[in-house]
């Protein structure tokens, strides 16, 4: 179910929930408070009921088989007023000389007119209380009970016993209703200046607690991405608040990079376009001032040079967005390391012979579950590098063995010119270790296509220079994943 303020802000949201929040539990508090209370005073107003019952069956009286009432206008006025009176009505309850039981009003407040009291009891003498719509029309409470009359001066000969009783008493429950009416209206006061309180208290902390974000907000909206800016500080404000500044420093510092690679590359791109164009144009300039047909057969080979040398670095440049940009899904299969190994350094055996550089593959017949078509791009520019840039007299090693459902493939080779602070440009298109780059047969593509394509195969790459010595790991399933 969605936030009923999907547009709205998040200090109006935290409050309006806050809010609704604090308006269930008031209602809920009141309503339990109000009962309670409510009940209390029914409670109250029943027992003073009952304390009247208690007083009215002292006026019964039996004398042998005649019994007596004496309730005067002096002794209880209020059975006879004409505003807001109280009732009572008796019943008979007894096996009278006649022998014949009866069950006969014997007496009756002037206050009813022609109506009457329900006829409520228990047989054990406890009074019983309801609620009663009383003659006149008013809401009241009446008390019924069964009483057995006091007996005096009986007559030895004719006595009938004691005899008993039925009455009830009925008064209106205007004091009732006006005092449960005033609580309901004190209650309903109270929770209004609860609850006014409660949301300026509650906006003005949930705005204080927010004004952190607020002042997140300010900085990304004034960040410049191409230029230095200060970091978000997170000292002194609330945890969730120091990770969102904390990851809001690592994005733009990760962003600003981003940006400094992008412009490095723009650069690299257009020096890299820019020396062949040059050679092009000095190498004809000549042809043309210096007509001569050696001469010319030179330019023709050196300008070929120069465009295949250029048509490859476009070519990986191509390859390079193509990873980047196009959705790849990978055609898992079982490869077997060692013949790919071998198939693709004879390659370059010739080349590393040359400038006698020797091969070691230390790998059994390990099969790794990859795309085939990704590894071998791979492979063929990670010994295509090891072969080029490898000192002469030196021996590159590859090793494969399996550890942990997974295919370690470690290739190692000498250096004499990377550093271990080398490793955070190795992946940056067109960076070399050569900043005048004098060698223009190698572009700084191989690296960057390698690390591109590992990522978007999900094979594990690291890079390592250690002790003069730059390895590359691979770690390749070596099982279906399911």
């Amino acid at each position: 179910m969605g936030f009923p303020f999907k547009t709205s802000s998040l200090r109006t949201r935290v409050v309006s929930a806050v809010l609704l929040g604090q308006v269930a539990l008031v209602l809920l508090g009141s309503g339990f408070l109000f009962t309670l209370v409510r009940s209390l005073m029914t409670r109250q107003f029943d027992r003073v009921l009952e304390t009247k019952a208690a007083f009215f069956a002292t006026f019964f009286e039996q004398e042998g088989s005649y019994l007596h009432l004496d309730v005067t206008d002096e002794t209880m006025p209020e059975f006879d007023r004409e505003v807001e009176p109280e009732y009572y009505q008796v019943w008979v309850d007894m096996d009278l000389v006649s022998g014949g039981r009866t069950e006969d009003t014997l007496w009756r407040s002037e206050s009813l007119g022609e109506g009457d009291l329900p006829r409520i009891f228990e047989p054990d003498g406890t009074p019983r209380l309801l609620s009663f719509r009383l003659p006149d029309g008013r809401k009241g409470r009446v008390i019924g009970q069964r009483l057995r009359v006091s007996e005096y001066d009986a007559l030895p000969d004719d006595d009938p016993g004691p005899a008993h009783v039925v009455f009830a008493l009925a008064r209106g429950t205007e004091p009732l209703d006006a005092a449960v009416a005033g609580l309901a209206r004190t209650l309903l006061l109270w929770d209004l200046g609860l609850l006014l309180l409660s949301a300026t208290l509650t906006f003005v902390l949930v705005s204080g607690c927010l004004a952190p974000l607020r002042r997140v907000a300010k900085h990304v909206a004034s960040l410049e991405l191409d230029r230095e800016s200060t970091p978000l500080s997170t000292d002194g404000v609330a945890l969730e608040v120091a990770k969102i500044s904390q990851r809001l420093n690592e994005l733009t510092t990760r962003a600003r990079k981003s940006f400094e690679r992008e412009r490095r590359t723009t650069a690299n791109i257009a020096h890299e376009l820019r020396t062949p164009v040059s050679e092009l144009w000095a190498l004809t300039d000549v042809a043309i001032r210096y007509g001569d047909r050696e001469y010319e057969g030179h330019v023709i080979r050196q300008s070929r040079e120069i465009a295949r040398n250029m048509s490859r670095t476009i070519a990986t440049l191509l390859q390079l967005a193509r990873s980047e940009n196009e959705t790849f899904s990978p055609e898992i299969e079982a490869v077997e390391v060692r013949p790919m190994i071998d198939s693709i350094w004879r390659e370059h055996a010739a080349a590393a012979r040359a400038r006698d550089v020797a091969f070691e593959l230390s790998a059994d017949g390990e099969l790794a579950w990859t795309d085939r078509a990704t590894l071998e791009i791979v492979l063929t520019n990670l010994l295509h590098n090891a072969a080029e840039y490898s000192p002469s007299g030196s021996t590159i090693r590859c090793s494969a063995r399996e550890a942990n459902e997974r295919i370690e493939l470690r290739l190692e080779n000498p250096t004499e010119e990377l550093t271990p602070e080398d490793l955070e440009n190795l992946t940056e298109p067109f960076w070399r270790k050569d900043e005048a780059r004098v060698d223009r047969f190698h572009s700084g593509l191989g690296l960057p296509l390698v690390a591109q394509l590992a990522r978007r195969a999900g094979i594990p790459l690291e890079f390592e220079i250690a002790a003069r010595v730059f390895s590359v790991k691979l770690r390749l399933p070596s099982r279906p994943l399911v």
